[in-house]
């Protein structure tokens, strides 16, 4: 048997590029996956949470939700269909904080879904984003 240069026998290495002239990748079958690389795809797509309007909606869930009992600090992030809210605590975040969060951040949210994060990369990445967006 014959060894390639990795050392796999009978394989064959094959590195060509499925993409013909316009750009559009074809899939492993060699059809079209029906997006252009120059635009982003649908999970890409605009969800508002730089519109001037969400920003300042942020900004007063940011500042209601830092008012609650034992949170110390809030990111929160406004799309046009979602409430997302980093917290950090100064004491272990159970359910019924969770409730209070949520509850605090209701009367600004306009029906969206709230959803809660208190892990420190969930807090990072909302921190970066806001930073961008303002």
């Amino acid at each position: 048997m014959m060894e390639n240069r990795n050392g796999r026998r009978n394989t064959t290495n094959v590195s060509y590029q499925n993409t013909p002239n316009n750009g559009v990748p074809l899939t492993t079958d060699g059809t079209y996956n029906g997006r252009n690389v120059n635009t982003p795809p649908a999970a890409m797509s605009y969800n508002g949470y730089d519109n001037a309007e969400n920003i300042r909606m942020a900004a007063k869930i940011a500042n209601r939700v830092k008012k609650v009992k034992g949170v110390q600090d809030s990111q929160v992030i406004v799309t046009d269909t979602r409430v997302v809210i980093a917290v950090r605590t100064n004491h272990p975040f159970t359910k019924n904080d969770d409730k209070h969060v949520k509850h605090a951040a209701k009367k600004f949210a306009d029906g969206r879904t709230i959803q809660v994060f208190t892990d420190n990369a969930t807090f990072t990445k909302l921190q970066d984003m806001n930073k961008n967006s303002r």
